[in-house]
């Protein structure tokens, strides 16, 4: 601990002094910052109301004394105090722009740290920050809706400029929850790198920085359930751990006695600072194992203990070399706990165990006492071992043991809830919101540790790599014989061979992680938004997996009507359209999209491109051809609730001059029948409610359609099925899947 005005009692490293110079500055000290190498060089850096005024080294001051500064391996440190009001600048940079050059250990020429340029925009740099912001709430769309606006940030001069740019951004392409994200995220950015002044902000986003931070549900599912079969390995967990230094305050983030059991299982070296009623401690960590606890002037293992029945208001984690800390605890986080655990709910458990008993084992007994104490000592962090009253510790027994002897009504009740969230969790995922889809698979997770799917679809909608490999960990260990959990560890392998960065995207289609320049997906070849090359290899795209695509998300919008303005949903079906080379559908699709969003520049060039290339194709006919075409073919209903098959089948016939009309069930295809004066019905057979067959003997038994010709299509193709099929009223009887020519050929047979 730096003392004022007297030498660090320890040489300290490199890392701990830049954490001691931000500390100075954070807490807006005036005064010299002295710093002994272990070499005995002298660096001294002036402060002024927390700004940094002047760094000199070796003879050396201003720009080319950092040059110098960041050689230094550990050394001492000293801090004096002065008046305010005396500090002259010697320094042209801003104090966060010193600050980011010292924490940046990569070597700097003394020639890029005195250009002018260093810390300016440079216009040809794309904003990464707020491109990735604006990408993990959208997808891959973000990289062509970025552009419209890229010029409007790179001509913003200050930071009101910027917040304009930033707001007027969140308005024209986001709706209302997806702002307050978006927002948000940018916010959490300038905060994480303590960016104050509108330079250091520009600069910053202009660097090729990309934040990858989870967000605190995921963050704090992770640390409570890293146990899996023992354990998960330790780079994984390093690299969850590392997300630690994200967060300013893990105090209702993450359960003080889950997050120290968590580190212990790591293999990371730093330090957790905490703070409680004007108290600071701090725990150190030396690859995983805790090996000394301070507060003031005490410390060891009396500390610990002490420490750990703390009411805290606040808690960070940093990464530092421990460097001459003393090895003063030999115990285990788990035992520390344990111990403190069992003194004070000893009294509680003689006291009152026998009395409400009942039926139960003295190990259901035990195992509930412990339970219900550790969560209360867990809640909201506001509960000690220490404040834990008799009476507090009866009302825990009492309450655990009441909920075991009802726990069948409990498991009903649990079950019907999990049955509920995992379906909307599923709409969400379905629906492309995998921020919304993440927190609430989270959530779930918290309660159903053992729940296979909810594992499996957090891997499929979190955009860190990390949490996906852990959560295919976690739902192999419940179900590693699954085909659908063997597709995304494949996909994951192949993905982790190439992508270095843990910040990714998702692919619409198949959920494959992507990079965040990703055009095309390296799993199912489909594309993300048109480009100059995109109808060159569309043809390259795996058609099974578009077509569930497309069923889900036209699914979806069956199911949720509020979904019908989410215009990136609508973009990612149109997108499924293309890459299946339905440009018709694919085009409605994109028209709808311009008309809910018409400021949007980036769909009408989508729009446009599209348009060019169909014209160019022959695909779009003058309205002149289409009505002489209409005059003289016929129009047929197509019944099928496949959005996919009734796609193709629709795009065959009105490329060949017919008008179609389409029909999803038994509903929508009567009163279609009696309101469209048809000339033919092609009815699949299977279909929701009723089935093919009811629907055909429905329309026969009125008079005024009962005439119509009637095709059935199926997939069944045993001999029983084709006798059925012709035995009843239907006039063709037609098994998919079938080629467009044989489809129109039975269609001509009824419509000449």
């Amino acid at each position: 601990m730096l003392q004022e005005d007297n030498p660090a009692v320890r040489l300290l490293s490199y890392s701990e002094l830049i954490l001691t110079l931000q500390g100075l500055c954070k807490e807006k000290h005036s005064g010299v910052m002295i710093v002994i190498s272990e070499l005995g060089s002298t660096a001294k850096l002036t402060l002024e109301q927390g700004e940094i005024f002047d760094v000199s080294f070796g003879g050396i001051s201003g720009n080319a004394a950092l040059l110098q500064i960041k050689k230094i391996i550990q050394g001492k440190v000293s801090f004096f105090k002065r008046a305010q009001g005396i500090a002259v600048p010697h320094i042209d940079l801003s104090t966060s722009e010193i600050l980011q050059v010292l924490a940046d250990k990569s070597q700097l020429t003394s020639h890029q740290l005195n250009s002018p340029t260093q810390f300016q925009v440079a216009n040809e740099e794309q904003m990464v920050v707020i491109e990735a912001i604006l990408a993990s709430i959208i997808g891959s769309v973000a990289r062509i809706i970025y552009q419209d606006y890229k010029e409007d940030l790179q001509r913003a001069s200050n930071l009101d400029a910027l917040s304009v740019v930033i707001e007027k951004i969140a308005k024209q392409v986001l709706m209302a929850e997806q702002q307050k994200m978006f927002k948000q995220g940018i916010r959490d950015f300038i905060h994480l790198r303590g960016l104050k002044e509108q330079k250091s902000i520009l600069n910053a986003l202009n660097s090729a920085f990309q934040a990858s931070k989870l967000n605190t549900t995921t963050l704090s599912l992770c640390i409570s359930k890293q146990s899996v079969q023992g354990e998960l390995g330790a780079v994984l967990l390093t690299k969850l751990a590392s997300q630690l230094e994200y967060t300013d305050n893990l105090v209702g983030v993450v359960p003080f006695f889950d997050l120290l059991r968590f580190l212990e299982k790591t293999t990371k070296t730093g330090l957790l600072t905490i703070e409680s009623k004007g108290k600071k401690a701090a725990i150190y960590f030396d690859k995983g194992v805790l090996i000394n606890a301070v507060e003031a002037n005490k410390h060891g293992v009396s500390v610990a203990i002490d420490v750990l029945q703390w009411e805290l208001d606040t808690m960070s984690f940093v990464t530092l070399e421990q460097i001459g800390v003393a090895h003063e605890i030999h115990q285990t986080v788990a035992v520390l706990i344990n111990s403190l655990q069992a003194n004070s709910s000893k009294e509680g458990t003689q006291k009152y165990s026998k009395s409400i008993r009942g039926n139960l084992s003295s190990n259901e007994i035990q195992c509930a006492i412990t339970k219900e104490i550790a969560r209360l000592q867990n809640k909201k962090q506001d509960i000690t071992p220490a404040e834990l009253s008799a009476n507090d510790i009866q009302c825990a027994i009492t309450k655990e043991i009441a909920r075991l002897q009802n726990k069948k009504q409990d498991i009903t009740h649990a079950e019907a809830e999990y049955v509920s969230l995992m379906a909307n969790a599923i709409l969400l995922a379905e629906s492309y919101d995998n921020i919304g889809a993440e927190q609430l698979f989270c959530r779930i997770l918290q309660d159903h540790d053992d729940s296979y799917h909810a594992w499996l679809w957090l891997s499929r909608v979190t955009t860190n790599m990390s949490v996906i490999e852990f959560s295919l960990k976690k739902a192999a260990y419940i179900h590693s014989k699954s085909s659908q959990l063997a597709d995304e560890v494949t996909k994951f392998t192949i993905a982790r061979k190439t992508i270095k960065s843990d910040f990714v995207l998702r692919c619409p289609f198949c959920w494959m992680p992507v990079k965040e320049k990703d055009n095309e997906c390296p799993n199912c070849f489909a594309g993300f938004f048109i480009d100059n090359a995109f109808f060159n290899k569309v043809s390259k795209a795996k058609t099974d997996v578009l077509d569930k695509a497309i069923d889900r998300y036209n699914d979806v919008l069956q199911r949720n009507a509020s979904n019908s303005n989410n215009v990136y949903l609508l973009f990612y079906l149109a997108m499924a359209y293309l890459n299946r080379q339905y440009h018709q559908e694919g085009l409605a699709q994109l028209c709808e999209i311009t008309n809910l969003a018409p400021e949007n520049r980036a769909f009408l060039q989508q729009k446009n491109l599209l348009t060019n290339y169909m014209q160019t194709a022959g695909f779009i006919s003058t309205p002149a051809q289409t009505a002489r075409q209409s005059l003289a073919r016929g129009r047929i209903l197509v019944v099928e609730d496949s959005a996919v098959t009734r796609k193709v089948i629709a795009r065959t016939l009105t490329t060949n001059g017919y008008d179609v009309f389409e029909a999803k069930d038994a509903n929508e295809a009567l009163m279609d029948i009696s309101t469209q004066n048809l000339d033919l019905v092609l009815l699949d057979i299977i279909l929701p409610g009723r089935d093919g067959y009811e629907i055909l003997a429905e329309i026969r038994k009125i008079p005024h359609i009962a005439k119509i010709p009637v095709v059935m299509l199926t997939s069944r193709d045993s001999l029983f099925d084709k006798l059925k099929g012709k035995v009843s009223d239907a006039n063709e009887y037609l098994t998919k899947p079938f080629q467009p020519d044989e489809l129109l050929s039975v269609v001509k047979k009824y419509l000449k």
